[in-house]
């Protein structure tokens, strides 16, 4: 009995006394770095390790080890050895270290930046061939691909700061890599406009001439020229000059500029000056009045004005027939801006549209550039077939006039289009001259009450030349 308590002594004794290892464990450890423990119940001289055959120095008066070893995958075998005095204690482990393969996975191309496009590209790259590749946007996730190398997706994203995180796995292992930026789209431009004040498109007459250009912001700059002269100011919103200009016909363009944008305007003016008369006081009665007394004088103020600005309204206004209004054109140089408003009215017969035809002036050099580069440009033809329904003879010399190609053809698709139309402005005279012809009543004053002066004694039996196509 005896014998068997001094057996169990020894044995816890001896059990107390070792040097034990507490790590690494008999196991297999999926990370390069490890941790060493040796520890004994008392104080020991030294306690040294020795791994894979070689011997490092451990630690000095100690009872613990303590230690963090950097290792490469492979098998290990690990023995420390403690010593005090005669005594040495010792204890051995074995194991592996197998690290999963590393690999890397990164966002190309965005950065922690402000972007000013809310078009971005999202590129992820991993090193090697992963098992799946995820990503989120802002918490919100999905999967990129599966057994792939690489994920490539352009994304629309709002204004505002975003957060992008990409996931690489293989095995149990996952890498990541995550980016944060700001997208601020760029204020628009400011929209502006150019305008002419002055000159205005009429005649003037007076030599002095007031330039005033004027745009609803500050641009850039503002381009004016006329004829062969030409002014500009820059960050500015108006250009205003005084000109003495001889007698003629002037086109005053005037361009702004405005970072990328330009806009352009332009106005075609005369300069006709004025010769002074003394009216004969004494003529007051305008009973026997010649055509010039008539053409100069109307309702006590100038029937046509300088450069016959009235003229479109008074067509308007039925106050002219179709016949006046050819012989006025024939014999006088109208501006080309009040010969637009005048086909704009839509009442014009074929007389005087063919005059405007045959007196049509060729397109300035502007005109020619704006055309070649592919502007819209109007012409006193390619209005004429914009407005009206025409008869064979009309269209053909409109075509023949026509010199710039690009309007030319713009006049044969409009016409083939509008080959049924009635022009702007005749479909009511179309009705009134129908009911003065067709009218049985004898009572010739009732047939002609609703027709515009001028075009009565037109009216009583026939329709007008020229009109026939259109009043179908």
């Amino acid at each position: 009995m005896k014998i068997s308590y001094i057996f169990m002594a020894l044995l816890l004794v001896g059990v107390v006394n070792a040097l034990s290892i507490t790590s690494p464990e008999d196991a297999t450890y999926n990370t390069d770095t490890v941790l060493v423990v040796a520890e004994h119940s008392e104080t020991l001289d030294s306690i040294d390790y020795v791994l894979n055959d070689e011997d490092f120095d451990g630690c000095t008066d100690c009872s613990l080890l303590n230690i963090t070893l950097d290792l490469d995958n492979g098998d290990y075998v690990l023995s420390v050895e403690g010593i005090l005095d005669n005594e040495t204690f010792t204890d051995e482990v074995e194991f592996v270290v197998d690290v999963d393969p590393v690999f890397g996975i990164n966002i190309i191309g965005l950065e922690n930046k402000t972007y000013d496009t809310n078009i971005v590209p999202l590129s992820i790259k991993a090193s090697s061939q992963l098992d799946k590749i995820d990503y989120e946007i802002d918490g919100s996730g999905a999967t990129a691909c599966n057994d792939c190398t690489e994920f490539n997706r352009t994304l629309n994203l709002t204004v505002g700061q975003h957060t992008i995180k990409v996931f690489g796995f293989v095995d149990d292992t996952v890498e990541s890599d995550e980016v944060s930026f700001d997208i601020l789209l760029p204020q628009p431009v400011p929209g502006f406009s150019i305008n002419i004040v002055s000159p205005q498109a009429k005649t003037y007459d007076n030599e002095t001439i007031n330039i005033i250009v004027e745009s609803n912001i500050t641009v850039d700059e503002i381009f004016v020229e006329l004829n062969d002269d030409n002014w500009t100011c820059t960050n500015c919103s108006m250009l205003n000059d005084t000109l003495t200009l001889d007698e003629g016909d002037y086109t005053l363009t005037a361009k702004g500029y405005l970072d990328d944008v330009m806009k352009t305007v332009y106005v075609d003016f005369k300069v006709l000056l004025k010769v002074n008369e003394t009216p004969d006081d004494n003529e007051t009665d305008y009973d026997n009045e010649t055509d010039d007394d008539y053409n100069n004088t109307y309702d006590g103020e100038p029937r046509f004005t300088t450069g016959f600005e009235k003229l479109p309204q008074m067509v308007a206004d039925g106050q002219l027939s179709d016949a006046e209004l050819a012989d006025i054109l024939r014999d006088n140089n109208i501006n080309p801006g009040i010969i637009n408003r005048l086909i704009k009215t839509g009442m014009l017969g074929n007389e005087s549209l063919n005059v405007i035809l045959d007196t049509q002036q060729p397109p300035g050099i502007f005109k020619k550039l704006w055309s070649a580069i592919g502007f819209k440009v109007t012409t006193h033809a390619s209005l004429i077939a914009e407005t009206y329904s025409l008869d064979d003879t009309t269209v053909k010399k409109i075509i023949a006039k026509e010199i710039l190609p690009r309007v030319k053809e713009r006049i044969m698709n409009e016409i083939k289009i509008a080959d049924n139309k009635v022009p702007p402005g005749l479909a009511k005279k179309a009705e009134v001259r129908t009911n003065a012809v067709n009218d049985d009543s004898d009572d010739e004053s009732d047939n002609n009450s609703n027709v515009p002066p001028g075009l009565a004694k037109k009216n009583n039996d026939k329709v007008p030349p020229g009109q026939a196509k259109k009043n179908n």
